[in-house]
């Protein structure tokens, strides 16, 4: 299989736009159902309001951490490739026939 490899340098940029995207949902307020609580104290929908915002808070909070762990793995795997690639060639040095 020659045609597959792996390219650390695009392994750090997948881990990069993880990253970026994680921090983008930490902009992201959930709680854009919270105005209907105030305005209809005491329904049945000011109460089902607050729990769809603590729903969606609860559920952008796991996916931000996803992604950071994600990120984390993904610059980590890039390392490793590096450290592979840098053996790999210390390994073989010196075993080419010399240039004359």
């Amino acid at each position: 299989m020659p045609d597959i490899g792996v390219a650390p340098r695009s392994l750090r940029a997948a881990a990069k736009g993880t990253r970026e995207l994680a921090d983008e949902l930490r902009t992201v307020d959930p709680r854009v159902a919270d105005p209907i609580a105030r305005a209809m104290p005491g329904s049945g929908a000011a109460k089902h309001a607050a729990q769809v915002g603590d729903f969606w808070q609860t559920r952008l909070s796991e996916n931000v951490s996803s992604l950071e762990d994600r990120a984390t793995k993904l610059a980590e795997a890039a390392d490793t490739y590096d450290g592979g690639e840098r053996a790999g060639e210390a390994d073989f040095s010196g075993l080419t026939p010399a240039e004359t």
